[in-house]
C-alpha cells in the first residue's frame, strides 16, 4: 500500500448519493463525495491519487483480478486520508468490516 501514514482500517459511512458517478462511468466504485467517520462529517474536495490491488484468481485460473480501489482524497478540512473500496465486501470467506474504509490520514505535503 502507498501511503506515508499509520494504517487504520475503519470503516466509514458514505452519504447515500454522494458518490462520484464520473469513476462509474469508468468501471470503478464512485468515490463518496461526503461520508462519516468516527462520528465526524467529511466531504471530499478533490482525488489525488488513485490506484488498485490486484490478486491471482482464487479458481486456480492464470488470471489476475482487482480485489480493491485506493483513493488519496483532500478533504475540505484539508485532511488528506486515503480511502478503500473492497470488491470482495460481504462475500466468501474475504468479508470485510465494510465496503468503504479509512485506510490511512497523512499529513499533507
Amino acid at each position: 500500500m502507498e501511503t506515508n501514514g499509520a494504517i487504520i482500517g475503519e470503516p466509514i459511512e458514505p452519504e447515500p448519493g454522494s458518490f462520484d458517478t464520473r469513476w462509474m462511468a469508468r468501471g470503478q466504485p464512485g468515490v463518496p463525495g461526503r461520508f462519516k467517520w468516527r462520528g465526524k462529517d467529511y466531504t471530499v474536495a478533490r482525488v489525488v491519487k488513485t490506484w488498485r490491488s490486484l490478486g491471482p484468481c482464487e479458481s486456480g485460473a492464470d488470471e489476475t483480478y482487482v480485489r480493491g480501489h485506493f483513493y488519496r482524497v483532500l478533504t475540505t478540512t484539508d485532511e488528506v486520508m486515503v480511502l478503500h473500496c473492497s470488491r470482495f465486501w460481504g462475500r466468501g470467506r474475504e468479508k470485510v468490516k465494510g465496503r468503504w474504509t479509512v485506510c490511512a490520514v497523512e499529513s499533507p505535503d
